[in-house]
């Protein structure tokens, strides 16, 4: 018996979430070179924005803290992939904006990633992703109105 079957299928797919979380994180980290899977998210991010964004924007799209997007976006400038600059508007606010290391990196990298997400999904059918993604996106909303409320109600 796996120590895991002693829990309630709501536990299990909690615990589940944060093993897969941490598989793909691993094997990510280890495919890229300089870049961890987080920079990878924030740079994946970024090149969907048509308009270079600002630290705000980029943090709610990647769903992480302000804080923890300054981090990573030290990191990201450190290693050359982007710059900050001054809003032009908002003196106040910063741009993230793609370097030329940035492009040669995406460049590199994009089919290669592709492959992987594609390998990743390969056992699912198009509805089973389809029906993964709603519950995704479900839990997401979730956990946003979770983190609204007090954290002291909930035993995490």
């Amino acid at each position: 018996m796996h120590p895991l079957d002693k829990m309630d299928n709501s536990s299990i797919a909690y615990v589940h979430i944060f093993l897969l979380a941490n598989k793909i994180q691993t094997t990510v980290d280890a495919g890229l070179g300089d870049i961890t899977a987080k920079q990878w998210l924030m740079l994946v991010v970024l090149g969907v924005f048509e308009e270079p964004p600002n630290l705000k924007q980029l943090s709610e799209a990647c769903g992480i803290t302000h804080q923890s997007a300054r981090q990573l976006l030290e990191k990201l400038v450190s290693k050359g992939y982007i710059s900050v600059e001054k809003d032009g508007v908002d003196k106040r606010a910063i741009r993230i904006i793609p370097t030329a290391k940035y492009e040669a990196w995406h460049e590199k990298y994009e089919t290669r990633n592709r492959r992987f997400i594609q390998k990743l999904f390969t056992p699912l059918t198009e509805e089973e992703i389809e029906i993964f993604l709603k519950v995704q996106m479900t839990l997401q909303e979730n956990i946003t109105v979770i983190a609204k409320e007090h954290f002291d109600d909930f035993i995490v």
